[in-house]
């Protein structure tokens, strides 16, 4: 996980799962942060989902173009394929990987979109559209950032 730096806003209270034939399953040690453009290394502003288990998912360096749900405060991001991870000596397969947050509430209209998902070492990011950047970056801006 690449953890905090500049420009990169940690959710504190954000919540991330696996979204299994179990049922969800908290990532106790998840974190998720809004990496705002031209601060660290950010080429354009996206979300940071970081937990290592996701990597078995999206490898580091791969991604595609999935279909991101929005509904309440959650986005959900369909899992390629049905994955298998093991978790605490129990398998399970992944359906999807959903991030939940007040922030996320109507991030998306219209309730989907299809758009970059990529693997980062220990864990992935959304690469958003305009509309969802625009958003964030508003976000960035009540942190005191200039973007």
């Amino acid at each position: 996980m690449t953890g905090p730096g500049p420009g990169k806003i940690r959710l504190t209270d954000a919540k991330l799962y696996l979204v299994t034939d179990k049922g969800r399953l908290l990532l106790a040690d998840g974190e998720i942060y809004i990496h705002l453009k031209g601060y660290s290394y950010a080429r354009v502003t996206h979300l940071d989902l970081e937990h290592p288990i996701l990597n078995e998912l999206i490898k580091p360096s791969e991604g595609g173009y999935y279909k991101i749900f929005n509904y309440d405060s959650r986005i959900k991001i369909l899992a390629p394929g049905y994955n298998r991870v093991l978790i605490d000596d129990s398998e399970y397969k992944v359906y999807a990987v959903e991030a939940e947050h007040e922030y996320f509430r109507n991030l998306i209209r219209g309730g989907y979109l299809v758009t970059w998902v990529g693997g980062k070492s220990g864990g992935i990011y959304i690469g958003f559209k305009k509309e969802q950047i625009r958003k964030l970056e508003e976000i960035g801006r009540m942190y005191g950032y200039e973007v």
